[in-house]
């Protein structure tokens, strides 16, 4: 009587983990949509479906317009644009929502055993956290789906039957056409074919030959699955140029090409020395790692050499690049559950008694629970997460929308409703955002497509945002440029560009605030539009912060802080220290980057005292590199006197 009741009790708590669970995965994936390329991405497959053709040329740049262009994800921009167009930013999000749903439906099935349910959920939050770190929407998550469908296919039908090869190549042409990452299809398979194939001919130790293969049925079956998707990355718009698109990635991502890490922090490593032992963002990550590389370790008389070829593969992938980490998790997930048998044949389990005795079943509901109620914790405590709209005055979540913080959607509603057209110099960060919104009037000087412009040209771009105005104006006359997009929503603009820009007659401001400032050629084509919008910051007039409507809420007022910057650039002073009166009223309790500008401030005015006091205030509230430099020299001109 007391086994059936726990039996019974126990079946239900492992419902309510899997439902928890479940419900997790799609809270995370209904967070914000805060990706900068998928804007690129959405101006791409407008363009497809208004014309009904994909480009081959690009369309979008001011400086490389008509150099051909590679389009290797156009299927996913037709799907995100479709989406766009039936819901708007909740249908992306409920596009993301359903690949999340689909690959995790997967992965559980892939997984599931039915005595200890409770160590798949486990691993799936280990998968679920590493994926957060890349939880958007972008066509890496349909490669991660059809990864995870290649390996249930060869892991788990073995191709028992011609559908499976038949669902393979099906996969394979559209895996081909909606990312670059499409070769690890055919990778996939030749670690198999090679693992089978050591398997039958080579004499290897211990019981290795004789781990779970391929029938000989299966194995032919395995060569044919290769052949067919090999061939199917050639069923691309570009054929041939298409099916190498990805050789030719790695070969530009090489070398000179390093430079990219500077621009792109998804290409730089998840793991360095001094990181190795924090509790970061990607500790999911290295405990999959250390599992994955443990069950290899103690299963090494069985192993099966597909599994370990895919292990190190993904594993050298991801150290070499963060955005692959989670490509590897999926790879981890099913090597961990190939190498560890059911948890009830474990000596120490095995002294509670058989998996039907009392106290093994107490000791599962007991874990059951502690997993559920963690799981619980984790989406009461996402709930809550969220920002200050400081123009509603109102918290936004972090789940649900479009982000308020990560685009310049304020200065590219200004663009559209002026009707700015022209070819812009602009920030990183900010050029998809301005395909996605203004293509085609604006023609943009770069975007996220850094395979595409190559590193010279990205080496150009970085001179000039660093201050290089002679480039600059080289550029200009070369690319016939008629505007400047200056983005500080991610990142402030560089003080030497913006000091030139508010300095130079040939250039007029017409649009600034915290999330960017927009300068406009002086020459007739622009004279409408300077006209009408032209800005005098001296007579800038500083927003006040509602005290009244913030009450005793007390969120930073990042939004004075960069304009305060900007002001500061461009050398009004007075205007970028009311700026910072208003922080300091709303924000009593200090912060480093109002101290350290009003330090500068202080020192462009030789009030040394005053830029030492601040600049210590702000060494004491972070003490970053950077601070300490200026503390420093503004002690020595104190000490000269």
């Amino acid at each position: 009587m007391i086994k059936k009741l726990l039996k019974t009790t126990l079946s239900l708590v492992s419902l309510m983990m899997l439902l928890a669970f479940g419900a997790l995965a799609i809270w995370m994936a209904n967070i914000e949509i805060l990706d900068l390329d998928l804007w690129l991405h959405l101006g791409a497959g407008r363009y497809i479906w208004r014309h009904g053709t994909i480009p081959g040329t690009d369309i979008f740049s001011a400086t490389l317009a008509g150099r051909p262009w590679i389009n290797h994800e156009w299927l996913f921009q037709v799907v995100a644009v479709l989406a766009y167009r039936l819901a708007g930013p909740d249908g992306l999000i409920a596009l993301r929502v359903i690949i999340v749903g689909l690959l995790f439906t997967l992965l559980w099935f892939g997984g599931y055993r039915r005595d200890t349910p409770v160590w798949t959920v486990i691993l799936l939050l280990l998968v679920l956290f590493v994926l957060d770190v890349r939880m958007t929407l972008r066509p890496d998550l349909f490669s991660l789906l059809f990864l995870t469908l290649y390996l249930l296919v060869l892991r788990m039908d073995r191709l028992s039957s011609r559908k499976g090869v038949l669902f393979l190549g099906i996969c394979q042409v559209l895996w081909t056409n909606t990312h670059g990452f499409f070769i690890l299809g055919p990778l996939i398979i030749l670690a198999h074919l090679l693992g089978e194939w050591s398997r039958r001919r080579l004499p290897l130790p211990w019981k290795r030959s004789d781990a779970r293969g391929f029938s000989d049925e299966g194995y032919t079956r395995l060569k044919i699955a290769f052949g067919l998707t090999l061939g199917a990355t050639l069923v691309n718009p570009r054929f041939l140029q298409g099916a190498f698109y990805p050789f030719n990635v790695m070969a530009t991502l090489s070398g000179q090409s390093k430079m990219f890490l500077h621009y792109v922090g998804e290409l730089r490593p998840p793991i360095t020395w001094p990181t190795l032992l924090a509790h970061d963002r990607f500790f999911a990550f290295k405990i999959l790692i250390l599992l994955s590389a443990s069950t290899l370790w103690v299963n090494r008389r069985r192993l099966d050499l597909s599994l370990v070829l895919l292990w190190i593969l993904f594993l050298f992938m991801a150290l070499n690049a963060m955005r692959n980490v989670v490509f590897f998790a999926v790879i981890a997930y099913f090597v961990i559950l190939a190498n560890t048998p059911p948890l009830c044949s474990f000596k120490i389990l095995r002294r509670l008694g058989d998996r039907h005795g009392v106290r093994f079943l107490l000791i599962s509901l007991l874990i059951n629970l502690c997993v559920t109620g963690w799981i619980i914790r984790q989406i009461q405590a996402r709930a809550r997460y969220g920002y200050f709209n400081w123009d509603r005055y109102t918290y936004k979540s972090d789940y649900g929308g479009i982000s308020l913080i990560n685009y310049p959607h304020k200065a590219v509603d200004f663009l559209l409703a002026a009707g700015i057209q022209g070819r812009f110099f602009n920030d990183f960060n900010s050029g998809a955002y301005l395909i996605g919104r203004t293509a085609p009037a604006i023609k943009v000087f770069v975007d996220g497509r850094t395979e595409f412009y190559g590193p010279g040209y990205m080496q150009q771009q970085d001179k000039i945002w660093k201050g290089d105005t002679r480039l600059f104006e080289e550029v200009v006359q070369k690319y016939h440029l008629t505007g400047v997009f200056a983005g500080s929503a991610r990142a402030p603009a560089p003080e030497a560009f913006l000091r030139y820009l508010a300095a130079s007659p040939s250039w007029v401001l017409v649009y600034f605030d915290h999330d960017a400032a927009i300068f406009l050629k002086d020459i007739p084509a622009n004279q409408p539009w300077i006209h009408r919008y032209a800005v005098d910051l001296s007579q800038w007039r500083v927003p006040s912060i509602d005290l009244i409507r913030l009450g005793l809420r007390n969120p930073l007022p990042d939004q004075h802080i960069r304009r305060a910057y900007g002001l500061y650039a461009m050398g009004y002073l007075d205007q970028a220290e009311q700026e910072l009166r208003e922080v300091r009223k709303a924000y009593p309790r200090g912060n480093a980057k109002v101290y350290y500008l009003l330090g500068k401030i202080a020192v462009q005015r030789k009030q040394n005292r005053l830029a030492f006091e601040n600049f210590r205030k702000a060494w004491i509230l972070k003490p970053l590199p950077k601070i300490r430099q200026d503390l420093d020299k503004a002690f020595a001109r104190l000490q000269a006197g």
